[in-house]
């Protein structure tokens, strides 16, 4: 699609009838109650989101259908690789273009193909940190961050309390800059020190003569994020910047990126497939799998919302089973092909889909005569208790005792987190190792365990 050269909004030419994007009723796999408002959840969000995007995109024989609603904090667009992730930052950003779709940002339209608009990306004002960082290897570290600062916000930093460089030096970079870019007019003075602001704010303020190799894999990263947040973008895609980072660079970074979300209220969208970087660094979180979107939630309430099958499976996290949920005079049972599991009779009230009682489990059952259904359930690692294997079993656990051998072990810090095997369902256990034997968790090794019945989520 060709732009005009004045970067003013083009227009679509017109395209044969393509499916739009799905209708609420059509998206596959959403969040069945626990996708909630907004506003409800945090007294700071306010009531209408910063930007709202359906689209519908096909590339190739993958279709992406997107729908978005950002709001001025972080969002986590998480899923499996090929889930469509990387292709909604491309999207938002300008870099494709959908058959059908709107994009608006603080109320300007950037994309409407009804109405045949399409803001260009250089005019939508979204600062876009990529995988690969994409610096300027023959820039030096400042000339890259004040590469992309535009004259419509550059005047903000006139007034910036950061030195001025000496005449000679201010020569020289405006030479380099004439020379290593031609047909680009060089930075501004204020450009310059708006750029010296960012740099400063993200600990680089030494480094500004450097070349990008002559930085570590972490200073890298700072440097993309002064250049994507210099122009005082108003949205910030971030395309797992952090994910070729060691454990605690990566650490420090979230904790510095969530910090300076909080000072500039910039919305950011932050593209991963890591649960420890959803629950680090987002305030809600969005599942995203083979082109979808399957629903948005609070972080905060991501392990204490019953979800669907679906987004276990995406989370990769926990122990999930399929069977029949059957009343028996001992209480309901969950049946699957690898055991049987007691359950409370609290749990399966509060699986209900509504808070009515009349309408839950037991009532069904009893309007329909019947007195078992299929059903799925789920069990957090850590609540499901290892048994000492010279220690008795309460007598409340017998039913829910099991035995199988460890076909993962890794140790993380005070936490051991184990694979454990039982008649083909394979378990993730996390727990303290301090009061077992030494070589009880070697991998082959057997090892008991128990699942209480209160801990055990009916979907």
């Amino acid at each position: 699609m060709n732009f005009p050269a004045d970067g003013t909004p083009s227009v679509l030419p017109l395209e044969p009838e393509t499916r739009a994007f799905s209708e609420p009723e059509e998206m596959a796999s959403r969040i069945e109650g626990a996708t909630s408002t907004p506003g409800e959840e945090r007294q700071d969000t306010p009531p209408f989101p910063t930007l709202t995007a359906r689209a519908f995109l096909r590339k190739g024989t993958f279709q992406l259908n997107a729908e978005l609603d950002l709001y001025r904090e972080v969002t986590v667009l998480f899923g499996p690789s090929g889930a469509g992730k990387s292709l909604t930052l491309r999207l938002l950003a300008g870099f494709e273009h959908p058959e059908r779709g709107r994009i608006v940002l603080d109320d300007t339209v950037l994309l409407d193909t009804e109405n045949h608009v399409c803001v260009p990306p250089g005019k939508r004002r979204i600062g876009m940190v990529f995988q690969d960082l994409a610096l300027f290897p023959h820039l030096t570290v400042l000339e890259n961050v004040a590469y992309g600062i535009g004259k419509e916000r550059s005047e903000n930093a006139r007034t910036a309390p950061v030195p001025a460089k000496p005449f000679r030096k201010y020569f020289f970079e405006t030479a380099r800059e004439i020379f290593s870019r031609p047909g680009k007019k060089p930075p501004r003075h204020g450009e310059w020190e708006q750029a010296r602001l960012w740099l400063s704010r993200l600990g680089m303020a030494h480094f500004e003569d450097r070349f990008p190799s002559e930085l570590s894999g972490g200073q890298q990263q700072r440097v993309a994020l002064a250049r994507a947040l210099a122009p005082e973008p108003d949205l910030l895609l971030l395309d797992e910047p952090f994910s070729a980072l060691d454990g605690p660079v990566r650490r420090n970074l979230r904790r510095e990126l969530r910090k300076l979300q909080r000072e500039t209220g910039v919305p950011m969208l932050y593209v991963t497939h890591s649960v420890e970087d959803v629950c680090a660094l987002g305030d809600r979180m969005t599942f995203v799998t083979e082109g979808r979107f399957a629903g948005t939630l609070p972080v905060e309430k991501l392990w204490g919302t019953p979800l669907s099958e679906l987004h276990w499976k995406v989370l990769g996290w926990g122990t999930f089973l399929r069977g029949e949920l059957r009343l028996s005079s001992e209480g309901p049972r969950f049946s699957w092909e690898g055991g049987t599991l007691q359950i409370t009779s609290e749990r399966l009230l509060a699986s209900s889909p509504c808070n009515d009682e009349s309408d839950s489990f037991y009532a069904l059952l009893g309007k329909t005569r019947q007195t078992s259904r299929t059903a799925a359930v789920f069990v957090a690692p850590q609540d499901i208790k290892l048994i000492h294997p010279d220690a008795p079993v309460d007598p409340f656990l017998e039913t829910n005792l099991f035995e199988g051998h460890i076909v993962e072990s890794i140790h993380l810090g005070g936490i051991l987190r184990l694979t454990v095997e039982t008649a083909g369902t394979q378990w993730q256990i996390e727990c303290a190792p301090a009061n077992f034997p030494q070589n009880s968790f070697e991998e082959g090794a057997i090892c008991r365990f128990a699942v209480p019945p209160q801990n055990i989520a009916v979907l």
